[in-house]
């Protein structure tokens, strides 16, 4: 297992599908299909993506593809747009490797009507070349841009990724996770055997997409056809009508992720894959809530890692016609993002964590997943309920970042004693002398809010030379929800001091409902779900349902939503916390805090 913040920044980068140079284009019943053959690894997502065509409009062409594919099989792609319709001329830029027919069969026209317009262009393209290209919309949104990304000659150039073995990843589940075959990763990697240790760091051939531009969406009305006048309440009712929407036959959802990440740019392109994943996630919920009885569809563009780019997506007309945005990802963009869902009435979805600034005089953010402060002040909370009579050790971290941890428990701890005069003092130290403070024959709970994996390996090992000596002591130390997942830490030292951390997740890989999931998940994506996936299901089931169909959504798959609004005309909190004891070899459930 794997913390899902802390998986943001370890895995590997996004992989594409490739797709033979020349698709042949078929019409039937007066409609146009690509015609792809499937190949070894392929999914409906992947399909999606290569096409930029929806997964449902994917299956309404090929119906048996909702069971699965299989290698050859012959699917039907949907080509966008009506023939015989106004003509609008824009500018294409050429890429490497594009050719007149590759061109006109992109934007639905003939190598005659581009050379007409462009002389000369019979004789060569250039890189870079921009020349006039006409297109077809439907009546009603002349003016519009078209769809982009719709490819009929599409280029890869093979690539290698760097690959952390994790604890529990075998040879087999990580050729399933990237869709490579097993036999080339131990090719590319000189494997004997399919035996793999967590730490091992090992090379996984891709298919890169050669162009990395990406945007999915639909053609939309320039300007905003919403009606506030017909509305139904939400969750969390409100008499405020902020809080009153719309009821529509189809919702529009809009999806921030950074799809395409390169060094460089602030951040490893890892998080890449795991955008690609919880997008996924979220794309099977939206064909969930269809059985539901919401229509939505969901558009995704890629955020990237830097205000600028965020700031361009949100200048889009299409944006004005958004029901609910999901994102970003990255908490330093997403006050830009915020801010724009106030100005146009457009409730927006943290998908991370972020700073309670985020939700302060903003009615319309919707923070996800529980912040750091919240789950300490819950700790502090359970301590105070279950071991009053005790001594509690707290322990400030040496990092600034830290220090903030250890501040809110303390704050925690400190309003709790207001309204109870038997809580306990709490002595606090630092990680050079916390040891002078422990005594024979005495009872501790150390506090020790520390992220940095090392400093913990460190903070423990200290900890249990000194209490070597002194079987009469019995210390239970509490963490931070990092450590379910930080590899260096043995289960012997985790088991010895009953190691406690504050998480927002329940993840229970054993009962009935997340089997059932998964297994859906399989038969859908041919893929086993991730952390990340369920995340993104998870989140969308739960926002989908509660802000635009007015429901009271059940708990999720690894989530438990328990909204709360962070003072009056302020934004909400997700402020589900649950306390895991480290038991045996791993982390168990040991109590909601959400009274």
């Amino acid at each position: 297992m794997k913390n899902i913040i802390c998986i943001l920044f370890l895995l590997t980068s996004l992989i594409s599908f490739a797709q033979p140079e020349g698709a042949q284009i078929e019409i039937i019943e007066g409609k146009r299909y690509y015609v792809h053959i499937v190949q070894g690894g392929n999914t409906l997502y992947g399909i999606h993506r290569l096409y930029n065509i929806l997964v449902e409009d994917i299956i309404a062409a090929n119906p048996q593809a909702k069971n699965g594919l299989a290698e050859g099989q012959r699917i039907l792609v949907p080509i966008p747009g009506v023939e015989s319709l106004p003509e609008n001329l824009v500018l294409h830029k050429v890429v490497a490797q594009e050719t007149l027919y590759g061109i006109a069969n992109k934007y639905g026209t003939t190598v005659e009507r581009l050379v007409e317009l462009n002389p000369g262009i019979e004789n060569g393209l250039k890189v870079d070349q921009e020349i006039s290209v006409p297109y077809k919309l439907p009546v009603g949104k002349v003016g519009q841009t078209p769809i982009e990304q719709q490819k009929v000659k599409i280029t890869f150039s093979d690539t290698t990724i760097k690959h952390t073995v994790l604890k529990g990843e075998t040879l087999y589940s990580i050729s399933k996770r990237f869709m490579v075959p097993t036999s080339e990763i131990q090719k590319l990697n000189n494997m004997r055997n399919d035996r793999l240790q967590p730490g091992d760091v090992i090379n996984i051939p891709i298919k890169k997409e050669r162009i990395e531009k990406v945007e999915i969406r639909e053609v939309l009305p320039a300007k905003s056809t919403r009606n506030v006048d017909d509305t139904t309440k939400i969750v969390p009712s409100k008499k405020d009508s902020i809080f009153l929407f719309k009821k529509k036959e189809v919702y529009n959802v809009a999806m921030l992720m950074p799809l395409f990440l390169k060094r460089g740019e602030g951040s490893s392109p890892a998080i890449s894959n795991l955008a690609a994943e919880y997008y996924m996630g979220a794309r099977f919920a939206i064909d969930s809530l269809q059985e539901l009885g919401l229509k939505a569809k969901m558009y995704i563009h890629d955020s990237k890692n830097d205000s600028a780019s965020v700031i361009e997506l949100l200048k889009k007309p299409e944006f004005a016609e958004m029901d609910l945005i999901i994102g970003p990802f990255f908490a330093s963009n997403a006050e830009y993002v915020a801010k724009w869902a106030k100005d146009h009435g457009v409730r927006m979805v943290c998908p991370v964590a972020t700073s309670y600034e985020i939700l302060r005089n903003n009615p319309f953010v919707y923070e996800a997943v529980t912040s750091d402060v919240t789950l300490n002040e819950k700790l502090a909370k359970f301590i105070a309920a279950t071991h009053n009579n005790e001594q509690i050790i707290l322990v400030t971290p040496d990092s600034e970042k830290d220090k903030v941890l250890s501040q809110s428990f303390r704050n925690g701890f400190n309003a709790l004693s207001k309204n109870q005069d038997s809580l306990p003092k709490i002595i606090e130290t630092t990680t050079k002398d916390f040891t002078t403070f422990i005594k024979p024959n005495t009872n501790y709970h150390i506090i020790y809010l520390c992220s940095d994996k090392t400093e913990v390996g460190l903070f423990l090992s200290n900890l249990n030379q000194t209490t070597i000596a002194n079987e009469s002591v019995s210390v239970t130390v509490y963490g931070t929800k990092d450590w379910e997942y930080f590899s260096n830490l043995t289960d012997e030292h985790l088991a010895k001091f009953k190691v406690h951390c504050a998480t927002p997740y329940d993840l229970n890989y054993k009962n009935d409902r997340t089997k059932n999931f998964d297994k859906s998940y399989r038969k859908s994506y041919r893929t086993q779900v991730s952390k990340m996936a369920l995340q993104g299901y998870d989140v969308t089931m739960f926002y989908c349902q509660s802000l635009l169909m007015g429901k009271t959504p059940r708990k999720g798959i690894m989530n438990n939503f328990v909204m709360e609004q962070k003072g009056e005309g302020n934004g909400y909190e997700n402020t589900n916390c649950v306390i895991l004891k480290h038991n045996g070899y791993s982390f168990v459930k040991l109590k909601e805090m959400n009274d």
